[in-house]
């Protein structure tokens, strides 16, 4: 049994590294790391057109600083779109600066609240200080539009719903203690009411 639990283990372990290590090794992730920014996009670029939300944020980032492209805040905000349409929440943490602060695209008030609303809910928590500091700003009608815009942007985009199935044990606190406590007694030494 112990070598089975060692061997289960040991290849946990190995997976891990080795899928860390396959994405590490990748070209375009090597030759961005060595400052080949010009490389890494194309080897990302048809990545991102299949729909990799991981490597259109890279090359949205890439696009808005200048590397291995260049600078366009419009072009970044093409690519933080197609991932945010995916609820990449660093995409639309992203995405939601441009809007707030218009640069790459028109400025929305609304729009920004929508994309770092949805970032939260995915994770990206940078949008929460962002968000708080814009609902402050907003007006009444500016809040109602940007509620009504996030509810479009929930039905066009929803988020993935995992089936989880909750076993509910109806007994009150007494039952179960009484149960946890019958557990200890030898068999036999109490007998059970019927």
């Amino acid at each position: 049994m112990r070598i089975l639990i060692f061997t289960l283990a040991l290849f946990v372990m190995t997976a891990t590294v080795v899928h860390a290590q396959a994405r590490l090794g990748t070209p375009g992730y090597d030759s961005y790391e060595a400052g080949d920014y010009t490389e890494a996009l194309k080897h990302w670029l048809p990545q991102a057109e299949a729909g990799d939300p991981d490597i259109q944020t890279r090359i949205a980032m890439m696009s808005l600083l200048g590397e291995g492209t260049e600078k366009s805040a419009s072009q970044a905000a093409h690519w933080f779109m197609e991932a945010s349409k995916q609820n990449f929440g660093k995409a639309q943490y992203q995405l939601g600066r441009l809007y707030a602060t218009g640069d790459g695209v028109e400025q929305d008030k609304a729009m920004a609240f929508v994309l770092w609303s949805a970032a939260v809910e995915n994770g990206a928590t940078r949008s929460n200080t962002d968000l708080g500091e814009l609902i402050a700003t907003l007006t009444p009608n500016e809040r109602t539009l940007g509620n009504q815009k996030l509810a479009e942007w929930w039905e066009a985009h929803p988020l993935p719903v995992e089936e989880v199935i909750v076993e509910v044990d109806n007994r009150t606190a007494m039952q179960k203690f009484n149960d946890w406590l019958m557990s200890l007694m030898p068999e036999g030494m109490v007998s059970t009411p019927k």
